[in-house]
């Protein structure tokens, strides 16, 4: 794929640097907040993820390169491993062993940038060099991820737009005073303020599913990055909490295949963390079988 050259990013995700920003551009601009197009600074450094993004004092937004080959690289394998793994088995459809097997080798890249920097192995599925064989998912992963990544950078602004960044330089400066409380809600409102937004800045109903799975994407990643689910600071919500209230945001039907992304996302957590979910218990809907999840990972808190 060609890539502006540029562009200061040195993993495959580069790529997609540019079409990120227009993509971010027309957000913005559909949602009168053209005043943050640049307020980020990214981070470029190869490193292992260390924060996550974040809205800083200086109403400055950063985000690491790392954290978002993670986020593509998590899309890509949500869609996979659904797809070939679970949706065309159900439908007595032939699915890709290879595929999978590709998908899972890259989630395992991917959770090694959690702990230490390793180069993008080009032969795994990326979105810089890949065969045209791969094209439906490489470019469906993409989408994803322009998505996922746009709720990023909307959660963040939100920070700044609410007035919390305000609030936390005048609590520093001992002239206000946030109670744990109120710091947890400063969360809740910006995931409110990015998923609600996000769907009133793209104008195109075509890409209500990429919408929804880009959302699923983003917000089940904060239970894979973050070491634990529970918050034991108190500062802010518990991963698995605003994931389900992101899905439940989603208004989808119980039968849709959404869910069965989100009980995935589940699935490879408690693999990852080697954590029995119960699944044994029959459920008639994924819907289901995600609300009783949620209720069972409180046992793991």
């Amino acid at each position: 794929m060609n890539y502006n050259a540029n562009y200061a990013g040195k993993q495959p995700v580069k790529a997609l640097e540019d079409v990120l920003e227009g993509y971010k551009k027309e957000v913005l601009k559909n949602l009168n907040l053209l005043k943050y197009e640049n307020v980020f600074d990214f981070d470029f450094s190869e490193k292992p993820i260390r924060t996550g993004p974040f809205a800083n004092l200086e109403k400055r937004i950063v985000i690491e390169e790392t954290f978002q080959s993670f986020i593509w690289i998590w899309g890509y394998c949500l869609l996979v491993l659904y797809d070939e793994g679970i949706s065309k088995p159900r439908l007595n459809l032939e699915s890709s062993k290879s595929k999978i097997k590709e998908a899972f080798e890259l989630l395992e890249y991917g959770y090694s940038l959690l702990n230490g920097f390793n180069k993008w192995n080009l032969s795994m599925p990326n979105p810089l060099e890949y065969n045209v064989s791969n094209n439906f998912y490489i470019e469906k992963a993409n989408g994803i991820y322009l998505i996922a990544m746009n709720e990023v950078f909307l959660h963040e602004i939100a920070h700044i737009d609410n007035g919390d960044i305000d609030k936390l330089i005048a609590h520093i400066a001992r002239q206000y005073v946030i109670t744990l409380d109120e710091r947890r809600s400063f969360e809740y409102k910006a995931d409110e303020f990015a998923y609600s937004k996000l769907v009133d800045g793209i104008n195109n109903p075509v890409f209500k599913s990429t919408i929804r799975l880009g959302l699923i994407a983003g917000f089940s990643a904060l239970i894979i990055i973050q070491k634990s689910l529970r918050d034991y600071s108190g500062q802010y919500p518990d991963a698995d909490e605003r994931f389900k209230i992101a899905m439940q945001e989603l208004s989808i039907d119980e039968e849709d295949n959404m869910w069965g992304v989100a009980c995935l996302a589940w699935k490879l957590w408690s693999d990852k963390n080697s954590k029995d979910l119960g699944w044994a218990l029959s459920y008639d809907t994924y819907k289901e079988l995600f609300e009783a999840t949620v209720i069972k990972v409180d046992e793991f808190k």
